[in-house]
């Protein structure tokens, strides 16, 4: 919510530079309230128990998930991995420049529990996790709402396995 209204002053900015727009609503407007940040870490007995969740996911997510917790990489780098970016003799994974934060490849080394859930992945297109073959997998909301319903572990995110 806090970031909505620098979202819609780019948008408006791009929009009078080209003339289609006489002003911008939000210029000078603040964000409604002080961002902060998170701190929730999920306790041993927490991760065991999202960890064993994922197997009443099934497939694409209930993979995906564990990869989160053994890798520690970011929902969205993580979702649209590529077969392409995977070495699983080598034990690694390069994430593309486009794909994260800092512009740059990044390699991650993939653990043996890793790579063990990566090899038994099916190849439907390009993409490690996806249910069509056409596109990554998605719909977060919905998998981490089935996700604190089979693990009892709620008041986190995604986001808190890093």
């Amino acid at each position: 919510m806090n970031r909505t209204p620098a979202h819609v002053r780019k948008l408006f900015a791009w929009l009078a530079e080209r003339e289609l727009v006489d002003g911008n609503p939000v210029a000078g407007k603040s964000r409604p309230a002080k961002e902060a940040p998170r701190d929730r870490v999920l306790d041993d007995e927490e991760i065991r128990a999202v960890w064993r969740a994922c197997d009443g996911l099934g497939h694409p997510y209930g993979p995906f998930v564990k990869l989160l917790i053994l890798t520690g990489q970011r929902r969205g780098e993580t979702a649209a991995m590529l077969w392409a970016d995977l070495d699983l003799e080598a034990g690694t994974w390069t994430i593309p420049p486009g794909l994260n934060k800092s512009g740059r490849p990044h390699l991650v080394h993939l653990s043996e529990p890793a790579r063990a859930i990566l090899g038994e992945m099916p190849h439907v297109g390009p993409w490690v996790f996806t249910t069509t073959g056409a596109k990554p997998i998605n719909s977060f909301g919905l998998l981490k709402r089935k996700l604190d319903d089979l693990s009892d572990v709620t008041g986190w995110r995604l986001h808190d396995l890093r």
